[in-house]
């Protein structure tokens, strides 16, 4: 390792999903800089999907109005305590601040001008990938990692995201399902009906997932549903209850981030639409089926750890004719069923 570079700092502010590829860059840095500080700041509702990792030394939040508080002291006492630090995003208020205490900083692209001449790399990065044609597109977590590759001049051996859960975690997981099923050992199959708000056009129609759970439930005796995500309208859960009974385990709403990880980590099949908690399946490696709008195939989108364990249902509308107003319903029962059929069948490693 150049002696040089012993501390790096990582910022990212970001949803799950984003923050989440970002583990792809950090744990490639730990690879390029062998023993080094790598320290990651996010946004202080979604640093904890990284916790755990080896490869992160600390983790600490900053927004753009807190970035604009701190190191003020690193820079008049002129001791920057990183040797490198790397800028996603699109705040010009955290590159000052990666600027104030970095001796070297690489950045994606900014909007702002004057951000970009702060830093001493700038990288290319689009601000709006959902307008990218496919020929100009390529992996989200391949254009995070692209400002680690450049600014280190190295390449990654993969691409995947990772998570961690607990021994502790985990256990906890296990017992609430318990609770639901008597101790039986049943088929676990979770279900992530909604993205957050301003991805609802990403949301496949509720009766679609009625009738999906109520074939897979008629399928097989043992198998148990579990409303993972945010809080649903009462009509939608009523409409699974319906045709699920006491087979239905309501969680939506009553989990932490990092519960709701861990419980997705004990499913044997995990059935969504694409949000935060379908990057967490996929770096946990449960098997998945995850529905796409056609505004961006889920190719480009999940980076999984055990790509056999994930099934992606695109939406069969071409991008190029994609608008946010395209509706989901075009995803088919019939297709989610089939790719659900196949992932249960190869059961839970």
């Amino acid at each position: 390792m150049p002696p040089e570079v012993k501390r790096v700092l990582a910022i990212h502010v970001a949803r799950i999903g984003d923050t989440l590829l970002t583990t792809a860059a950090l744990r490639h840095l730990s690879h390029v800089y062998l023993g080094a500080q790598i320290d990651f700041m996010g946004h202080a509702k979604r640093i904890e999907v990284l916790e755990g990792l080896p490869y992160i030394h600390k983790l600490a939040s900053i927004s753009k109005k807190s970035a604009k508080l701190k190191g003020w002291c690193a820079k008049f006492m002129g001791r920057k305590p990183y040797d490198l630090a790397f800028v996603w995003g699109h705040d010009a208020e955290l590159v000052a601040y990666a600027r104030r205490v970095s001796k070297r900083v690489v950045i994606s692209r900014q909007l702002n001008e004057a951000a970009n001449l702060m830093a001493d790399q700038v990288v290319e990065f689009p601000n709006d990938t959902n307008l990218l044609s496919e020929a100009e597109d390529k992996p989200l977590v391949q254009w995070i990692l692209d400002v680690v590759e450049q600014g280190t001049q190295t390449k990654a051996e993969n691409l995947y995201a990772d998570y961690v859960v607990t021994a502790a975690e985990s256990a906890e997981a296990k017992a609430l399902l318990a609770q639901y099923t008597d101790n039986a050992q049943p088929q676990y199959i979770g279900l992530v009906v909604e993205s957050h708000p301003a991805g609802a056009h990403r949301d496949w129609p509720i009766e679609n997932f009625v009738a999906l759970a109520q074939q897979l439930a008629s399928e097989g005796a043992d198998r148990v549903f579990v409303l993972i995500g945010g809080s649903l309208s009462d009509a939608k859960v009523a409409a699974l209850h319906h045709v699920l009974g006491d087979r239905l385990i309501n969680l939506s709403g009553k989990l932490s981030l990092r519960q709701s990880a861990a419980v997705i980590n004990a499913l044997d099949l995990y059935v969504a639409v694409d949000t935060g908690p379908s990057h967490i399946a996929a770096a946990v490696g449960t098997p998945s089926v995850v529905m796409f709008h056609c505004m961006r195939a889920g190719e480009y989108l999940l980076a999984p750890r055990y790509p056999e364990r994930l099934t992606i249902v695109n939406h069969p509308t071409a991008r190029v004719a994609c608008t946010f107003e395209t509706p989901m319903h075009a995803v088919s029962v019939e297709r989610v069923l089939a790719a659900a059929r196949a992932q249960l069948a190869g059961g839970k490693p």
